[in-house]
């Protein structure tokens, strides 16, 4: 609960604006809305069913904030998506901390569902949190590894 508490209170004191009370369309659950660099995050609490889904949706919705990743209605999807991705990143990096998720590896709590419980979060964002450190756990290997635009081909005969 501090958790989520802090979210709240640091994007609220850096500017965003809570509408907790907002009844959203169908299966929307939230949304982030910009307009002249003001933000309003929108949140259809009737539609939420734990604080642990709270938790997760307002450090989306922060994140959508923090990095400005909001687009225009109608915006084309791998706009959309990108800006979603984001957002998530966002979310993840702040709900299960890198170097606290590579300590709970490392000491051998592996299973997803595992980690969800250490972190307090739920079984598919700790699995959203697992592809995406293993993404960068990846990238960084490759550093320093030729690439194709790097690499003296021989040249056509």
């Amino acid at each position: 609960m501090r958790r989520l508490v802090e979210l709240y209170t640091s994007a609220y004191a850096d500017g965003a604006l809570f509408f907790n009370r907002f009844n959203l369309p169908k299966d929307l659950k939230s949304m982030t809305l910009e307009m002249d660099k003001n933000y309003g995050i929108f949140v259809d609490e009737c539609k939420i069913e734990s604080s642990t889904e709270e938790l997760e949706i307002i450090a989306h919705e922060c994140g959508h904030f923090y990095t400005g990743a909001t687009h225009r209605v109608g915006s084309p999807f791998d706009l959309i998506e990108r800006h979603e991705v984001r957002a998530d990143r966002w979310a993840i990096e702040r709900l299960v901390p890198k170097e606290n998720f590579d300590i709970a590896i490392r000491s051998g709590e592996v299973a997803p569902w595992e980690l969800a419980e250490l972190f307090n979060v739920s079984q598919p964002f700790m699995e959203k949190a697992i592809s995406y450190y293993h993404m960068l756990d990846l990238m960084e290997k490759e550093k320093g590894q030729p690439t194709a635009a790097s690499v003296d081909w021989p040249e056509e005969m």
